[in-house]
């Protein structure tokens, strides 16, 4: 069977969508919600707030220090101790989320704390209120530093979908299986699951390249 025909691009392309969706909607959440996390936890060390800092803190530790791998196969198949079992779909994305939920936190909580602490306090002397001193003089210059980390991340993130195929849910790395088994060119087949992924990371890379880019025109 000839590796491009009809079906195999069919396949290829469902797998690509599938990669997509994922990545899309777990960096849409883990962007709202780590930059929230991370924006607290950071307010929680300049104020001392040590139980909160310690449950941003675990939360972070358990996330970031459990592989991915072994976080989506518990989720997806661990579930059903409880009596749940998510679609394949949902529990990919809830492992993503969780994991990349806690990097965002990480980097945005390192991109507050980046900005002088003496700028905190000449703010507050003219007055300003907390939110107004994150919302007009933090956060602009935080954003600068977390951009470029985030962008990384992203770019990685993409890739590591691959894993989404070990719950049996069709991505590109599951397509290459099925199309590479159909046709018996594994080379020339993973040479292209490769080149999806590519194809997929790369308007990731752009777009934080204008981002970056945005951010310095207007500092």
């Amino acid at each position: 069977m000839f590796v491009l025909d009809a079906a195999n691009i069919q396949l290829f392309a469902r797998g690509a969508w599938t990669a997509a969706s994922v990545f899309s909607v777990t960096m849409a959440l883990s962007l709202v919600l780590g930059t929230l996390l991370g924006i607290i936890a950071a307010q929680s060390e300049r104020q001392s707030a040590v139980p909160l800092r310690h449950i941003l803190n675990g939360f972070s530790f358990v996330f970031r220090g459990v592989p991915l791998i072994v976080q989506i196969l518990y989720i997806y198949y661990g579930s059903s101790a409880f009596g749940i079992r998510p679609t394949r779909f949902l529990g990919a994305v809830i492992a993503f989320t969780g994991f990349a939920t806690a990097s965002v936190l990480e980097i945005v909580r390192a991109g507050v704390n980046s900005v002088p602490s003496g700028q905190w306090m000449a703010a507050q002397s003219l007055g300003m209120s907390q939110t107004s001193v994150l919302r007009y003089v933090i956060l602009p210059q935080a954003i600068r530093v977390v951009i470029p980390p985030i962008v990384g991340f992203a770019a990685q993130l993409i890739k590591s979908t691959s894993i989404v195929s070990l719950i049996g849910l069709l991505d590109v790395t599951f397509a290459g299986g099925v199309v590479a088994s159909r046709t018996g060119a594994p080379l020339l087949v993973y040479s292209l699951v490769g080149a999806t992924y590519f194809v997929l990371a790369y308007p990731v890379s752009k777009l934080g390249e204008w981002l970056e880019g945005r951010a310095a025109f207007t500092s």
